[in-house]
């Protein structure tokens, strides 16, 4: 449900990004987000439901008479490009070095750069990039476990995560950024 909103909202007025927790969020085996496995398929569906969203916002533009770019939308998602990355690491018929995982790294660095988050959110995002691009499947995989799965999550991980974004949010509490969509 939460997609109508996504996609409606900068319709509607300005959409911001809070980054201190202003709700919780219930994780259930019955969430349709909820990664549990790291496999090819699941991010390759992740990244046809992420295109059938630019879809519906380029019809949506259109309607309202706004310019909107689709193809750079797609450059600088870091989601989809993290999902885009899980696909070509995982490609079974590729050679884990191929060429399509270091186009992927280029690109999602590139957004990572150009991305309106914080300093330190763009320097670990693009970390996980380069980690999840030079290593082995078998430690990318942990890599890709950690970042996306959160039932998977060692406790002591959730605490280095917790401490970084509590310093993370009293070195810039009462900051709103615009989001990009």
């Amino acid at each position: 449900m939460d997609t109508i909103l996504e996609c409606n909202a900068p319709f509607y007025g300005e959409v911001v990004t809070v980054y201190e927790p202003v709700a919780c969020y219930r994780v259930h085996d019955g969430n349709d987000s909820l990664q549990t496995t790291v496999d090819k398929a699941r991010f390759d569906k992740m990244s046809r439901y992420f295109a059938c969203k630019l879809d519906y916002l380029v019809g949506r533009c259109q309607i309202w008479g706004v310019k909107f770019d689709p193809v750079a939308a797609r450059k600088c998602s870091i989601w989809s490009l993290e999902c885009r990355l899980v696909v070509d690491k995982f490609s079974g018929d590729k050679d884990p070095l191929d060429e399509s995982v270091w186009y992927t790294l280029f690109r999602a660095l590139k957004a990572c750069m150009r991305a309106r988050l914080p300093l330190s959110n763009r320097i670990i995002r693009a970390a996980w990039f380069v980690s999840v691009a030079i290593s082995p499947r078998v430690f990318a995989r942990r890599l890709i476990v950690l970042r996306l799965v959160i039932t998977e999550r060692p406790a002591w991980f959730e605490r280095i995560l917790t401490t970084v974004a509590n310093i993370a949010s009293w070195r810039g509490s009462g900051r709103i950024h615009a989001a990009d969509s």
